[in-house]
C-alpha cells in the first residue's frame, strides 16, 4: 500500500490526468450484489453486537412511596436476532442501509432504595429484558479513498425499538411494575444507540478493513508488471447498482512514463449477476506496450524439441533427409556450417496488441527471427533475418479466480530481409520453418504465460460462484455471484 504522505503530494496530479482518461476496467454491482453486501454487513452486526456491554445507569424518581433511587448495572446482551436487511442507492452518492424486525435480548442487575418515614428501604435483583421490533437505518457514503480503494463512512444512523418486555428476578415483586419503567427507558435508549455505534464500526472499521484487502496492483505472475486497478473517481450511485470505473493499466517498477494511448469506452449494461466485471482489451495492449518499452519482448532460442522422440532436434543442422530439422529445411545451411549449431533470436519491432470482438479475440505480432549460426569457436553470424507478422486466434476461460488464455491459431506473413543461405526461399521452406517453430516453441511459450492467467482483483474471503467469461466489443466481461468466508 502506498504511504499516505506520497498519495498526498502525488494523487492530486495523477487524478488531473487520468480523469480525463477512460478506465480500462469496470465493476458494477447490482441491486443482487448489494443485497447480499447488506447481508454481509448484518452478520458483522451480529457477531460484534452479541456480548456489548451497556453502561450503567442511575437516577431518582418519585412514586407513591417516595422519591426511588435506582440503579442498572452489568446490563450485557445475551442475543440478538438477525433484523432483516435492505439497501438502497441514491444518485447523490448515498447508500441506505436498512435493518426491520431485530430482536436484543439483555441481562443485568438492578437495585433501588428509598425511606419509608424514617427506615431506609432497599431492594436488588436481575432482569432479563427482551425488545423486540428494532429498526435502523444507516446512511453510508462511498468515496475513492487516498489509496485508490473504495471508501467507506457512515453519515447518518437512527434506530428504533417499538417493543420491550422485562422480566424481574428477586426482591419485592409489589415493586416490579414500578420499576419497570426506570429499567425500560434508560435500557431502550441505550441500546438504540449502541445499535448504531455498532452498526457504525461495521462499516467505518470492520467494512473498510476488507476493502483494504482488494488487490489495486495486481502483480503478473509472468514477470515483474502489476496491472493498476485503482478507482478513477468516487463510484457513481445509480437507482439498483453501484459503477466504479478503475484505471487498468500495466506499471513497471520504477517506470511512470504515461501510457501514450487510451482505451476505447467501455460498454455498461446490468446484469442480473451479483457483480460484473468489465475489462478492456486496453489492459493486455498496455502490458505489451510495457513490456516492448522495456525490451522485454525479445528471446534466444536454443533448443525446440518435437515431441516425436523419432525426431532430432529441430535446431540441429545434421539430420536424415526423411527427418526434420533446420538442416533438413535449409539443405544449404547443412552444407555451409556442418560443425555448427542454430539459434533463434526473436524480436519484437512494435508493441503487440490484441483485439476484441463479440465472436473473437485476436492478437498480433510484428517482429524479426532471425537464425543465428555458432561456430565452434563461439563467434555468430546471422544466415536468415526474416519479418513477420502474426496473427493470433486466442481464446479465454474462467478458472476460479483467474482468467487464462489460449493461443488457438498461429498465422504468419513473412518477409525475407536477408539471407546468406544462397537462392530463392520458396514459400513452403519459410512456412515449414516457422510451423515448426511456431508449433513447438512459439505456441507453447505463450500458452504456458496465457494459462498461468490474470488473477481477478478481490478481497480477502471472498469467493467466485458460477462466473461467466463473455467476450463484447473491446473488452471481457466477467458476470459472477459470489460468497464470502470471513
Amino acid at each position: 500500500m502506498f504511504k499516505f504522505l506520497l498519495l498526498v503530494t502525488s494523487l492530486t496530479a495523477y487524478t488531473e490526468v487520468t480523469a480525463q482518461r477512460q478506465p480500462g476496467a469496470r465493476v458494477v454491482l447490482s441491486q443482487a450484489g448489494l443485497d447480499f453486501a447488506a447481508r454481509m454487513a448484518v452478520d458483522v452486526l451480529d457477531r460484534d453486537i452479541r456480548g456489548r456491554t451497556v453502561p450503567d445507569q442511575s437516577g431518582t424518581s418519585r412514586v407513591d412511596v417516595g422519591n426511588v433511587r435506582w440503579s442498572i448495572t452489568n446490563g450485557r446482551v445475551l442475543d440478538f436476532t438477525k433484523p432483516t436487511p435492505s439497501v438502497e442507492v441514491n444518485p447523490t452518492q448515498l447508500v441506505t442501509w436498512s435493518m426491520s424486525n431485530a430482536g436484543i435480548k439483555l441481562s443485568g442487575n438492578w437495585r433501588y432504595e428509598y425511606r419509608l418515614w424514617r427506615l431506609k428501604m432497599s431492594d436488588s435483583g436481575s432482569f432479563s429484558l427482551t425488545l423486540t421490533g428494532a429498526s435502523a437505518s444507516v446512511s453510508v457514503s462511498m468515496t475513492r479513498g487516498p489509496d485508490g480503494r473504495p471508501a467507506l463512512s457512515v453519515s447518518q444512523c437512527s434506530c428504533t425499538i417499538t417493543g420491550v418486555s422485562v422480566e424481574f428476578r428477586g426482591g419485592q415483586s409489589w415493586l416490579y411494575n414500578l420499576f419497570s419503567g426506570f429499567v425500560e427507558r434508560p435500557i431502550r435508549s441505550e441500546l438504540e444507540r449502541l445499535v448504531c455505534e455498532t452498526a457504525t464500526q461495521a462499516i467505518n472499521v470492520n467494512g473498510n478493513a476488507e476493502l483494504r484487502t482488494v488487490d489495486v496492483d495486481v502483480l503478473l505472475r509472468h514477470g515483474p508488471l502489476t496491472v493498476d486497478c485503482r478507482l478513477m473517481d468516487n463510484p457513481r450511485m445509480a437507482n439498483g447498482y453501484i459503477e466504479s470505473s478503475h484505471i487498468g493499466e500495466a506499471r513497471a517498477p520504477g517506470n511512470t512514463s504515461p501510457i501514450p494511448f487510451t482505451a476505447m469506452p467501455l460498454p455498461s449494461t446490468i446484469s442480473q449477476r451479483m457483480a460484473t466485471i468489465y475489462m478492456s482489451e486496453h489492459i493486455a495492449n498496455t502490458i505489451g506496450h510495457v513490456l516492448y518499452q522495456r525490451g522485454n519482448l525479445t528471446e534466444v532460442v536454443t533448443t525446440i524439441r518435437i515431441p516425436d522422440q523419432t525426431q532430432p532436434e529441430f535446431l540441429s543442422l545434421s539430420c536424415l533427409p526423411d527427418e526434420i530439422c533446420f538442416g533438413s529445411t535449409f539443405p544449404t545451411a547443412a552444407q555451409l556450417y556442418p560443425l555448427s549449431t542454430v539459434e533463434l533470436r526473436l524480436q519484437a519491432t512494435e508493441r503487440p496488441t490484441l483485439s476484441i470482438t463479440p465472436t473473437a479475440a485476436t492478437g498480433r505480432f510484428t517482429g524479426d527471427v532471425d537464425a543465428i549460426v555458432r561456430f565452434p569457436n563461439g563467434t555468430i553470424t546471422v544466415v536468415l533475418s526474416l519479418g513477420v507478422t502474426a496473427s493470433l486466434a486466442v481464446s479465454a476461460e474462467i478458472q476460479g479466480d483467474t482468467i487464462v488464455a489460449r493461443v488457438l491459431n498461429f498465422a504468419p506473413s513473412v518477409v525475407v530481409k536477408s539471407s546468406s543461405l544462397g537462392g530463392e526461399h520458396t514459400g513452403a521452406e519459410l512456412n515449414s520453418f516457422l510451423h515448426f517453430a511456431a508449433n513447438y516453441y512459439i505456441i507453447p511459450q505463450l500458452n504456458e504465460i496465457g494459462l498461468e492467467g490474470f488473477r481477478v482483483p478481490n478481497m480477502e474471503g471472498v469467493q467466485l460462484v458460477a462466473p461467466t467469461l463473455n467476450m463484447v466489443e473491446g473488452a471481457l466481461v466477467l458476470s459472477t455471484d459470489v460468497q464470502y468466508s470471513p
